[in-house]
């Protein structure tokens, strides 16, 4: 039996194992076979034995990975070829095998409804564990009683857990499947025969760099080695050839040395006592910290030939993007499996399944969905005779989405002329245009199995191909995910087992998002040269001479275990599968082995609060960049501070921040546009807008900002209001002009009339089943109360128009406004305001504060900056007082009383004045008070030097929150 070929961890192991199999095979290495945990080793000894080879031509050993050797040894046990089933094929088998266990009528699981929407998700699960248990090379056993730590589907079928792998496995021979782990579980149960034939081949076989082997290959591995066939080959702490533990992140390969009562040899003999160079750290605040200083150590070196032999690594594949962007400009090779889940591609493809799962019926789609749909860039972005003519129609049609109904039919959308561009046949663009939406819409209304899943996404990832050819020449890595989605995807959405079977839309759509969240675009490198972008578990035997580990904290080196649902992990050790402690052990040999072989490493990590609402936490560096510090501090004898050598550290450079409501400065040519605006009509909401925030005001009556547009889906209040004044005047005006009892109108008739015009607005249509049910209740019950409690009274103008000059400082402004009803009662006219919402509450201080009246009239600019907030919060709303000094002025006659009629609760009148203020008093406050105070809201408006904001509670929905300047623009406490 052949000892253990370790060389140690400080040198370069492709290296070395080409050195070794050089002096050990010779000549005959090309009879040889090399087997890798992965395919990648290969590559980099392929090109280190060309190196050595000098140029001359070279017959390379046979170099295979893992699986890849153990399916070919399966293949030579089973003459017959398997059939290695895809992902979804596992998920029917083993749905057909709970079937049988169901109907034994046995245990939680003849209790269970044989859902295909509920179960299938388990289904995927549980085939992952299946797998598990064949790689381990052990049967599982039954855990019962787990109802109180599992979920029921879970319980059940752990329960059943060893009949369903006996029968799955058996089904699985009876079909001549085979997975890698059925493959890997025959092949260890004939290991021994295996051993034999390879005996046969006298191929001598080299078992290199492996780490915690699983149950089933060590079988195979040990029964090889026991015939003298294989010599293992590891990348380890050397102190593990002198008989001693070593570090602890070889505790694996110290086990197994134990276990199969074998030495290891160290190759080469002396082992070179030398250092790296370097190891230093870096703490930073968050992940552009990191990155900026990765940018500026890379750029210090700028040599192309010093990159090849340099590597960044990023634990975590959402982090290439960003880096990628941060590198200096130079070759950059990435090697790592990307998450088809975190691209455009697959954000594009969960909206078109949110579209139909939010959808009201064919053809009635969701509009927010809508919006989502036509906002995606690469739809935009297709392509017709060189022109993107999809980006302005999809513009048009956002507008006429968000102006229309909640539920709509983007295909029978209206696009303007206007929106095509003028040298494309608009014909070709409308057809491109219907292409794209009944692709994403259309194409998956009548989904019913998943082999019409397939045909919806290739008719719609074909489109993107066709229109978007130079798209993915610059989105390289979503071309890769669309070309792995439709090699790879597609076909097995349509070949399995289960793609006929007729399922429900929700498990169809449930089942794609589990088996796209598990797919991988795998990157490879190729050539092997410049800057090398890997995953962290790419660099699995390779080895670099200048290292740089990204984002190095305890959530991602090791990393947190991932929950599963179906085996939690105090439950893995039980059943005798790899548990957290053990994969921690992987990740630590990973780690400390690349570190040890590199000559400079610097190892970045942040230390900063990382957002998470209530679980707020700040990121803490691995447990093994701890280590790592703690043995060079016992080294050094002292402590090391951030900021010390080798811990290096970026400070955040922190500056005031710049929201303090200073407001904006009003220059000549704003003030132009002021007064330009103020020569128009003034209106009551002009002047509240300003009397409520001056900024808003600038925003909304002083440049081109709109507030977007969006579907009421919870009712429109405006469009509300109108629609109860129209019914109002139109169910009134009969009574114009004539006395009316007490009590005298009509309920039933003006009920009928609001639910008549209700049915046929607009914004009726905007809302969902429960808002209009509530309107149809709610609305014809207020007209009721309305028409009930209406006192004796006498209805001299319904929706009067008032309009009058007023004049200050030289200037002449035209107000104007809208009288809802005037009446004529005991005592003169009532000026009514319906209101739909809540009516204003003007205090006391607006009649009896006699300071505030004074401070208004001796104000001037830049003085007194908190009176236009007490006016607001006194007056509450300048509509009434302006629509009592408009009525003066336009009639001569003066109201005796002003009232708002609240219509969103008993229809009942609130009145304007104070009960106490005598025909007098109430006399000199329209023709004395009210002409004041629009004399100061005028006089603010145009004097005042700064246009400041106001903060209040109205800022949290403030349409131009995001422009503010204020403070409190987030909201206002």
């Amino acid at each position: 039996m052949n000892p253990v070929v370790l060389i140690p961890w400080q040198e370069h192991f492709i290296h070395r194992l080409r050195d070794y199999l050089l002096e050990t095979f010779g000549q005959g290495l090309r009879d040889s076979v090399i087997v890798f945990p992965h395919a990648r080793p290969a590559r980099y000894l392929t090109l280190a034995l060309a190196e050595a080879a000098g140029g001359q031509a070279v017959i390379l050993p046979r170099m295979l990975s893992e699986s890849e050797w153990v399916h070919q040894l399966h293949a030579r046990l089973h003459r017959l070829p398997a059939r290695q089933p895809g992902q979804l094929d596992r998920v029917g088998l083993l749905y057909e095998v709970i079937e049988q266990q169901h109907a034994t009528g046995q245990g939680l699981l003849s209790r269970m409804p044989m859902d295909r929407k509920a179960l299938f998700p388990w289904c995927l699960r549980l085939a992952e564990l299946i797998e598990e248990f064949l790689r381990a090379g052990r049967r599982p056993e039954d855990l019962p009683g787990m109802e109180d730590e599992v979920q029921p589907w879970a319980a059940a079928l752990l329960e059943r857990l060893s009949g369903i792998f006996d029968t799955y496995v058996r089904i699985m021979e009876e079909r001549n499947l085979a997975t890698p782990g059925l493959e890997s579980w025959r092949v260890a149960q004939r290991a021994d025969e295996a051993a034999s034939l390879l005996a046969q081949s006298r191929a001598p076989v080299v078992l290199a760099g492996f780490y915690a082997l699983p149950g089933a290959h060590e079988r195979i591995f040990r029964s090889v080695w026991r015939r003298g066939l294989a010599t293992l080959v590891w990348h380890t702490d050397p102190a593990l050839a002198e008989g001693t533990c070593g570090h602890w992140s070889a505790q694996a390969h110290a086990d197994l040395l134990k276990r199969w009562g074998v030495r290891a040899e160290l190759y080469p003999a002396a082992v070179n006592e030398e250092q790296p160079a370097s190891i230093r750290f870096h703490q930073g605040f968050d992940l552009h910290s990191q990155l900026t200083a990765l940018r500026d150590e890379l750029q210090e070196n700028q040599d192309a030939e010093e990159t090849t032999d340099t590597a960044v690594i990023i634990p975590d594949e959402g982090m290439l993007v960003p880096v990628l962007h941060h590198l200096p400009d130079r070759d950059v090779n990435v090697t790592m499996g990307y998450p088809l889940t975190r691209t455009s591609l697959y954000d594009l493809l969960e909206t078109v399944l949110r579209l139909q799962e939010t959808s009201e019926g064919p053809c009635r789609y969701y509009w927010r969905e809508v919006i989502n749909l036509l906002r995606h860039p690469y739809l935009k972005m297709l392509r017709l005779d060189e022109r993107e003519p999809l980006r302005l129609a999809f513009h048009a049609m956002e507008e006429e989405v968000r102006r229309g109904e909640k539920y709509l039919d983007p295909l029978a959308l209206p696009v303007p002329d206007t929106a095509y561009p003028e040298d494309l046949e608009p014909k070709a663009v409308e057809d491109l245009r219907q292409e794209v939406l009944h692709a994403c819409m259309t194409a998956f209304e009548n989904i019913e199995t998943l082999a019409g899943l397939a045909s919806a996404l290739r008719g719609l990832l074909s489109i993107l191909r066709t229109y978007g050819s130079d798209l993915w020449r610059i989105f390289l890595i979503d071309a890769e995910c669309l070309d792995r989605v439709l090699r790879g995807v597609i076909p097995e959405l349509e070949s399995s087992t289960i793609s006929e079977q007729s399922l429900p839309r929700d498990t169809i759509f449930s089942l794609l998002r589990r088996y796209a969240r598990e797919k991988r675009v795998a990157f490879e490198a190729d050539p092997i040269t410049g800057l090398q972008v890997m995953g962290f578990l790419e660099t699995r035997l390779l080895n670099f001479r200048k290292l740089y580990v990204l984002d190095a904290t305890e959530e991602k080196i090791p990393g947190a275990p991932a929950g599963d649902p179906l085996l939690p992990d105090p439950l893995r050790h039980r059943l005798g599968l790899p548990n957290s402690r053990e994969r921690d052990y992987v990740s630590a040999y990973t780690f400390y082995r690349l570190v040890r072989a590199s000559k400079q490493t610097l190892i970045l990590y942040q230390s900063g609060v990382q957002p998470g609402g209530i679980l707020d936490g700040k990121a803490l560096r691995s447990r093994f960049i701890e280590q790592m510090l703690w043995e060079e501090e016992r080294k050094s004898g002292r402590i090391i501070k951030p900021g010390q050598p080798p811990l290096s550290v970026s400070v955040p450079t922190v500056r005031p921040l710049t929201l303090h409501g200073h407001g904006l400065a009003k220059t000549g040519a704003l003030q132009d546009r002021l007064l330009g605006r103020l020569q128009g009509k003034v209106s009551s909401s002009l002047l509240d807008c300003y009397l409520g925030c001056p900024l808003r005001f600038f925003y909304q009556y002083l440049t081109p900002l709109k507030a977007v547009e969006e579907v009421g889906e919870d009712g429109d209040p405006m469009e509300l209001g109108n629609l109860v004044h129209e019914v109002l005047r139109e169910f009134l005006l009969p009574y114009k002009g004539r006395p009316l009892p007490a009590g005298a109108l009509d309920a039933d008739s003006l009920s009928g009339l609001f639910l008549e015009r209700l049915r046929q607005a607009p914004f009726y249509l905007q809302l969902g089943q429960d808002g209009r049910l509530s309107l149809e209740r709610t609305g014809p019950h207020r007209m009721t109360l309305f028409a009930r409690g209406t006192p004796e009274t006498l209805i001299r103008e319904l929706e009067l128009p008032v309009r009058a000059s007023f004049s200050l400082d030289g200037r002449e402004y035209l107000l104007e406004g809208r009288l809802d009803r005037v009446d004529e009662r005991e005592g003169g006219d009532v000026i009514l305001d319906y209101k739909t919402g809540s009516p204003p509450s003007p205090s006391q201080a607006l009649f009896l504060d006699e300071e505030l009246w004074t401070r208004m009239d001796a104000w001037r600019s830049g003085s007194d900056p908190e009176l236009l907030g007490e006016l607001s919060a006194a007056v509450g709303s300048l509509q009434m007082p302006t629509y009592l000094y408009l009525y003066n002025q336009i009639s001569g006659r003066t109201a005796s009383e002003a009232a708002w009629v609240s219509l969103r609760d008993t229809g009942g009148e609130r009145r304007f004045f104070p009960a106490a203020m005598g025909p007098e008093a109430r006399l000199e406050f329209i023709s004395s008070r009210v002409p004041r105070l629009l004399a100061f809201c005028l006089r603010h408006m145009t004097s005042e030097e700064t246009i400041k904001a106001r903060p209040s509670r109205r800022c949290a929905w403030c349409p131009y929150n995001a422009a503010c300047d204020s403070p409190h623009r987030g909201g206002y406490k």
